[in-house]
């Protein structure tokens, strides 16, 4: 017995057209949808980075050419220029750093500051837990008598 798809919101194909749109793999395969993603406008401190790190491939590319002996004049001129821009850029990286506070300084300050001014205190229940725990002993062992 011969089973046929039928199609009821399309109108009548024929056969053969049917039967290869059923053996393609790539209607029975899973279908992922994706996202379109949302591009943000840079912030001026990750355009700043980005100009280093081309500057700093520069910079390289530059220096190889003076180890080989084959930098030009205006190529050494310009080295010096980017070595110049590069270390006034990390010269500023570093003070900004400098000027914010060391979280862990603070934390490991405080906790020492915490330690010195509150002793430890052993913990001793009170006679209302030992109590409590008391009966609580008791009403377990008066249901096994």
């Amino acid at each position: 017995m011969s089973f046929q798809r039928i199609h009821c919101s399309s109108p009548k194909k024929s056969q053969t057209s049917s039967h290869s749109q059923s053996s393609d793999p790539s209607i029975f395969a899973p279908h992922t949808f994706s996202t379109p993603k949302v591009q943000r406008e840079a912030t001026p401190e990750e355009l700043e980075n980005q100009a280093f790190e081309e500057e700093k491939l520069e910079v390289q590319g530059l220096q190889l050419k003076e180890q080989r002996g084959t930098i030009t004049s205006e190529e050494s001129e310009k080295l010096t220029v980017l070595q110049a821009k590069t270390d006034s850029f990390l010269q500023k990286k570093r003070a900004a750093i400098a000027g914010q506070p060391n979280i862990l300084e603070i934390l490991a300050n405080n906790s020492r500051s915490a330690q010195q001014t509150q002793p430890v205190q052993p913990v001793r229940p009170s006679f209302w837990c030992s109590n409590i725990t008391r009966r609580i002993r008791l009403n377990r062992y008066s249901s096994i008598f």
